[in-house]
């Protein structure tokens, strides 16, 4: 009979813990607590303004973010042909500085466009545009 009891107690108690853990007040202090990140200024550079030589090439682009705070940024890369990755990718930041993040594109002809970045959340920046030109040869 006692072993009955405990084990109810038992049973009440986890799930009475379950239903805090899924109670979506606590939840969303638990976001607005976790993410305090602000993002000032994205700056993006291309490894390569300009390559002539065998294609296919890839350029790799690195944007640095400017930010302070801590959480998650979610962003989405801008090309100049219209192109997007399928997702909107993200990084969580560390803290007050700079955090960095690569993009490549291949390219397989005579190409000339930019890559820029924009930030979706927790604030929306747009890079400047990254100019390139390929020739191939």
């Amino acid at each position: 009979m006692k072993k009955i009891i405990i084990s109810l107690i038992t049973i009440c108690l986890l799930a009475s813990l379950a239903d805090k853990a899924n109670d979506p007040s606590k939840k969303s202090i638990k976001k607005q607590q976790a993410s305090n990140a602000i993002v000032s200024k994205v700056v993006i550079t291309a490894d390569q303004s300009s390559f002539t030589g065998k294609c296919p090439h890839i350029v790799k682009f690195t944007a640095t973010i400017y930010s302070t705070g801590t959480g998650t940024v979610q962003f989405k890369w801008l090309r100049s042909d219209g192109g997007h990755p399928a997702h909107n990718p993200s990084i969580t930041l560390g803290g007050t500085g700079t955090d960095t993040v690569t993009y490549e594109w291949r390219l397989g002809k005579n190409f000339q466009g930019w890559v820029a970045m924009q930030t979706i959340t927790p604030n929306q920046v747009k890079s400047n545009n990254a100019n390139f030109q390929i020739t191939c040869n």
